[in-house]
């Protein structure tokens, strides 16, 4: 943000008994402040609460979701803007929007003057209910401009869903291309149309991206596997006093 703060970061990390980072984005960040090495452990996901399973009623209805912050930064608005032109030549599709802030009403505005009354506003979910939304989706969007890891990102995966995401932050270490999901170089209307597009046309694509989204979590984004990490790093530390 500026000089004081960037200094009094450096002061904290470079006083730190360990540092910790939740992706090689950051890691590679922390290094303009200090010389000090980290440590990766990234956001754990519980794989036994994020889990695939059949909610919806309506199959041949294509079911397009994101559950983010409504912020700016996390472009929902370019969501909203590729799906009316989607609905152009689409008439079985549906936009579920997860999430609560400034710019909500702003959003609801936006779909309303485009005419799309299949799109859902279902507000900030938690729990059970955010993992029932999760799977009513069958293709997952984050068109954001910025984000730092993308746990939204891996929770969809965790649920069996293929992600389409913005290439930024630590998104392209939570999603494999072509793989897990679609990543786009920015967050552009067109780019979006075209991925979500491959996705509404291949049921298949969309299957075999989610259950290896799936596979992905199970091994490399465990939350089991991060505290045992976190258990042993703070018995060095404890060892060292």
């Amino acid at each position: 943000k500026n000089y004081l703060t960037s200094r009094i970061l450096q002061k904290n990390l470079n006083s730190a008994s360990i540092i910790l980072a939740t992706s090689f984005a950051i890691q590679n960040e922390l290094k303009k402040y200090t010389p000090k090495k980290s440590i990766i452990i990234p956001f754990g996901i519980d794989i036994n609460l994020f889990k695939p399973y059949k909610c919806k009623i309506n199959n041949e209805q294509v079911v397009i979701g994101v559950v983010k912050s409504m912020e700016k930064i996390y472009g929902i608005d370019l969501l909203i803007n590729a799906f009316y032109k989607l609905n152009q030549t689409h008439n079985n599709l549906k936009l579920l929007i997860v999430g609560d802030g400034t710019l909500l009403e702003t959003y609801k505005s936006l779909a309303k003057r485009l005419g799309l009354n299949n799109v859902e506003f279902l507000g900030k979910l938690y729990g059970s209910k955010l993992i029932q939304a999760i799977n009513l989706m069958d293709i997952c969007v984050f068109p954001s401009k910025m984000e730092s890891f993308g746990v939204a990102q891996l929770e969809a995966s965790a649920c069996g869903k293929p992600v389409i995401s913005t290439r930024v932050g630590g998104v392209s270490e939570v999603i494999k291309h072509n793989t897990t999901g679609i990543l786009i170089e920015k967050p552009n209307i067109q780019l979006l149309i075209e991925a979500i597009q491959k996705l509404i046309n291949s049921p298949e694509i969309r299957i075999n991206m989610g259950n290896k989204g799936r596979l992905f979590v199970e091994e490399n984004y465990n939350l089991n596997n991060g505290l045992i990490k976190m258990e042993n790093i703070y018995k060095q530390l404890i060892d060292k006093c």
